[in-house]
């Protein structure tokens, strides 16, 4: 674009009197102040690679951009939601010509037009380049997890999720067939795929062919290295439920749900046949810490055997013996 070589004058908006700007960018006081002439040209200086000056004017100061100097004076106040846009993308070329209000939006499409918008590898802290995001996308699609990619690249797990997900990176260009192939690992890992997990989907028909045979929660963590709440979470099918299981072993295994009691609970650690005996100590007179030592057993186990709080299907055992200790 050919540029007007004749310099034009106007006065700076808000220091009318004081400072002028020129349609080629330059800015000047044009009243005497404390240590300054008349005439005096302002040296710009640099902010994130755009011309900025400071205005006095009775002891107080304004940075303004240059910029949106030339064109308040020359083109009028700046309209609601408007940005000061170089025309050619250079930010130190603050002539007239080379400027305009604009939305942020175009303003964006010319830095992506001229190549200055920060992104991808120009972000001063990203630690990726261009090159890393289309072998994100093969690893992905090999079956690695998002932690292992992101291990592998020294970045957290949401960074390889926004990648992936192309919202950041997404001026790389990939292979529609590696995307499409990437979205359809999308969702949250689950079964064996989740990295966390100690079994696989082979075991999941054994936990309840165990669990259909009477086996306790407790019992069938032991056996597969889990924890009670896994195995639960399994035969209630919260987890795992990608998992076929025959329609018939289900039932099977439904029909045991409820909370377990007694020696069926998981977590128990006295049987029928001591709890009876505790309820015969206590009605001969011994105290709560004679029989836990006797037993074996907590002195908080006794007292809630001895209130009814647990075990409660066998306290009218503890009644009888009661009412045959009154006759």
């Amino acid at each position: 674009m050919t540029k007007n070589h004749r310099e034009i004058w106007k006065p700076v908006v808000g220091f009318e009197g004081i400072y002028e700007v020129s349609n080629m960018g330059r800015v000047k006081r044009v009243a005497a102040g404390r240590a300054t002439r008349p005439g005096r040209m302002l040296k710009p200086f640099d902010n994130s690679g755009y011309r900025m000056v400071d205005l006095h004017d009775n002891g107080r100061r304004r940075s303004v951009l240059v910029h949106h100097l030339v064109l308040e004076a020359f083109v009028g106040p700046r309209p609601d939601g408007m940005e000061g846009c170089h025309n050619n993308g250079n930010p130190t070329d603050n002539h007239l010509e080379n400027l305009r209000w604009d939305t942020a939006l175009n303003n964006m499409k010319d830095k992506d037009r001229h190549g200055t918008m920060l992104r991808g590898s120009r972000l001063p802290f990203s630690k990726l380049t261009e090159a890393d995001i289309p072998r994100i996308f093969k690893m992905r699609v090999k079956g690695m997890t998002l932690a292992e990619i992101a291990e592998k690249f020294g970045v957290d797990d949401s960074v390889i999720r926004r990648a992936l997900r192309r919202k950041t990176w997404s001026h790389v260009e990939i292979a529609p067939d590696l995307i499409n192939a990437a979205n359809a690992l999308r969702g949250r890992p689950r079964g064996s795929r989740h990295h966390l997990t100690a079994l696989t989907e082979a075991d999941i028909p054994c936990i309840f062919e165990m669990r259909a045979r009477g086996m306790t929660w407790r019992q069938i963590a032991v056996v597969c290295g889990v924890g009670s709440h896994v195995v639960g979470n399994i035969l209630h099918r919260k987890t795992w439920s990608h998992v076929e299981i025959d329609p018939a072993l289900l039932a099977a295994v439904n029909n045991l749900r409820g909370t377990p009691r007694g020696e069926k609970h998981g977590m128990a650690q006295l049987t029928e046949a001591v709890v009876l005996r505790i309820y015969r100590m206590a009605r001969s007179g011994h105290t709560r810490r004679e029989i836990a030592s006797a037993l074996g057993v907590s002195g908080g186990a006794v007292k809630h055997v001895l209130k009814g709080s647990t075990w409660a299907h066998l306290y009218h055992h503890y009644t009888e013996l009661a009412e045959a200790g009154d006759d």
